[in-house]
Order: structure tokens, then C-alpha cells, then sequence
């Protein structure tokens, strides 16, 4: 069966709808987990039209409209390998003109300390900003991305949401390394849905608790269940379209070779 990496990367490239349909669907759900206000219908016309429709935020439709390109730009940057400064970079292209950015938040790690509010209003300590860099560079040295389980995934979701780098975005950055580190192990996306969040705080906490990924790993293998349910093409592209998605493959590189100019010695 073709990866899912490359099956997206072509899709992406091809008029076909499919992409779109799984992009803002991702998008939906995991700014929908932080209190977005946008309804599907309302990222699609953002994506198809560059046109805001509802009554949001500023810093909503912003942070909506850069998710969109940050989604694309994981999708052909997931081999590059996860370092502080790529994470970084991803931050900052979540929270550019931003209110946060204003305050010269965007693409650092956070300055002052923060809190999770988990179930029931429980506060949850995180890891105090002077920790930050020394953890983080501690949990992205501890996985091979390209060999990553489910519940390695899980392990460093769990770490990287206790110990909640930035200042805001957290949540969302974390799910994006979700996805990235699924198309570099060619498994399922996690795709956590809206309806399901309260469940995946659960699993959080629980993880946390129990110091048992287990709870986790159930909520992400229930989300790769409903991404095969919900994005049926996806898979059958992936199981009978595998030569012609690797013919548009080859295509597209000898486009690119040619384009290329030599470059003398």
C-alpha cells in the first residue's frame, strides 16, 4: 500500500478535492479543541474564497487562516528532522500577526509561567519557563520521528503537553506534531475530533496520573479508526491507485529536474 505521505503530497498537487476535504476537517477539529468559532462551512469559504463569513475574533481568523498554511507546509516538510528551531518555526508560522505576536510571543519559547486547567477546573503544573529549553531539547533527542510507534507518539505528546513550551498554541502545535509524525512513520493521521475532546483531556490526565500512556494511545487509535471511516478515498487511493500516484510522482520530479539549472563546477 502507497504511504500516506506521499499519497497526500500528490493529492495536494491534483485537483481532486480530497485534500482540501481532509485539511479543513483537521483544521476544524483541532482549532475547535481551543475554543475556535469557525464552523466547517466557514474554513472552507476561508480556504476557497479568502473570505471570513461568522462573527470571530481577530486572533481567531488569524490564527485560521495560518493554520491553513502551516497544515500545507507540514505536509511537505514532514522529513525534515523535529529540532527546537523547526518547532520554532511552526509556532511562528501559527501565531504571526497575532496578539500574541504583538506581545513578541510567536515562535519562542514561552517567557512567563502558565498552566493547564485540566478536568473540573484542576490546575495542572507545567514545566517554569528556565526549564524549557533543557527539556525540550531532551525530549526531541529521545525519538528516531521515522521510527516512532503509537506509543512513542503518545509518550512524546504526553511530554511535550506537560511540559507546554510556548506561551499559548500548545495544543494545537502539539496535534501538528502529531500529524507530522505520522507521515514520517506512514501511520494513520490522528485526527482528534471536537465531540471527543473532553475524552482526550481525560486521557491526558489519566496518563499523567496513572503514568500510563495507555489511556492516550486508546483515544489516538480510536482517531486513526475514524480517519480511515471518515476519509474513505484516502484509503482506497492509498490501496488501488498506488502506480498512478507513483507516475504523478515521477512526473512531477522530471518537472522539477528540468526546471533546475545546472550549475557549473
Amino acid at each position: 500500500m502507497l504511504d500516506i505521505a506521499s499519497t497526500l503530497q500528490v493529492l495536494k498537487n491534483t485537483s481532486n478535492g480530497i485534500y482540501d476535504d481532509f485539511k479543513v476537517k483537521f483544521l476544524y477539529h483541532t482549532n475547535k479543541i481551543e475554543g475556535s468559532t469557525f464552523s466547517l462551512p466557514e474554513i472552507i469559504t476561508l480556504l476557497k474564497e479568502n473570505f471570513v463569513s461568522g462573527d470571530h475574533s481577530w486572533d481567531d481568523i488569524i490564527e485560521t487562516k495560518n493554520s491553513l498554511h502551516l497544515f500545507d507546509y507540514i505536509v511537505e516538510d514532514y522529513q525534515s528532522p523535529l529540532t527546537a528551531f523547526k518547532l520554532r518555526e511552526y509556532h511562528q508560522l501559527l501565531k504571526q500577526y497575532t496578539t500574541d505576536a504583538d506581545h513578541g510571543f510567536a515562535g519562542v519559547f514561552k517567557k512567563i509561567p502558565n498552566m493547564i486547567i485540566g478536568p473540573a477546573g484542576k490546575r495542572i503544573a507545567v514545566e517554569q519557563p528556565h526549564e524549557v529549553p533543557e527539556k525540550m531539547d531532551y525530549l526531541l533527542g529521545k525519538y528516531n520521528e521515522r521510527q516512532m510507534t503509537l506509543q512513542d507518539m503518545a509518550a512524546f505528546h504526553l511530554e511535550f503537553e506537560t511540559i507546554h513550551p510556548f506561551q499559548d498554541g500548545n495544543g494545537r502545535i502539539g496535534r501538528f506534531l502529531l500529524l507530522k509524525q505520522c507521515l514520517a512513520c506512514n501511520q494513520d493521521p490522528i485526527c482528534i475530533h471536537s465531540e471527543s475532546a473532553q475524552s482526550y483531556r481525560n486521557a491526558l490526565q489519566l496518563s499523567r496520573v496513572e503514568k500510563s500512556i495507555e489511556p492516550l494511545v486508546e483515544v489516538f487509535q480510536s482517531a486513526q479508526t475514524n480517519f480511515n471511516a471518515d476519509f474513505p478515498l484516502i484509503y482506497d487511493i492509498r490501496k488501488n491507485y498506488e502506480q498512478e500516484v507513483r507516475d504523478i510522482m515521477a512526473a512531477e520530479k522530471a518537472v522539477q529536474q528540468e526546471r533546475t539549472p545546472e550549475r557549473g563546477i
